[in-house]
């Protein structure tokens, strides 16, 4: 009996010392440390706060609302998503496509019902036209924000785009307080209007 005892605590003792000794330490993760396989999720905040009315609106585009812009461009053809919120700026991007070029406005915002800034692209597949390309950022450049001097900033764009020399050579102009920039090459043309603060 002593011997079938002194069996059991030696194979208890064996087993205790195989199971405990075996399994590597785990550290566990600190709450505050994200696992690196952690991919964030590409669903936006369902909270869209509005501003009050007695808000003042510190949008770089003084008076400009997105609906401006995307009525505008509607009417020219072009498909418009929704308001996409990402953080901390609200995005509506608007779209014409053919085969021979695309046509592209990105409107961005601090607040939903607000633009900073506009960046409008003509990417041309085949035979590349300035003027084409002139015509329509010299329509952007007409949008009708608080002090605007439309015409002033369309023949600007339409005559300055023609003598761009290529990459690298962005031209700037300030129109009512609202800096443009123009640049790009004759297949990709840009037009920046406002600034992301």
């Amino acid at each position: 009996m002593k011997k079938s005892i002194q069996s059991l605590f030696l194979a208890f003792v064996v087993l205790t010392v195989l199971l405990s000794g075996c399994a590597p330490a785990s550290t566990p993760i600190p709450p505050t440390q994200i696992p690196p396989t952690f991919t964030p999720s590409p669903i936006p905040p369902t909270f869209t706060p509005e501003p009050t009315a007695t808000e003042e609106s510190t949008a770089l585009l003084p008076g400009l609302k997105p609906a401006n812009v995307t009525v505008n461009l509607k009417q020219r053809g072009f498909t418009c998503d929704l308001v996409e919120q990402v953080q901390p700026y609200y995005i509506t991007t608007c779209t014409k496509d053919s085969v021979d070029y695309s046509l592209r406005v990105d409107i961005w915002g601090r607040e939903a019902i607000a633009v900073d800034w506009i960046e409008s692209s003509v990417l041309q597949f085949a035979n590349p036209d300035k003027e084409f390309a002139a015509s329509f950022l010299g329509f952007m450049a007409t949008m009708p924000y608080d002090g605007a001097v439309q015409e002033e900033a369309r023949n600007w764009v339409e005559t300055t785009l023609p003598n761009l020399t290529g990459q690298g050579d962005v031209r700037e102009k300030v129109f009512a307080g609202v800096k443009y920039s123009l640049y790009g090459i004759p297949t990709a043309f840009h037009l920046v209007m406002g600034d992301l603060p």
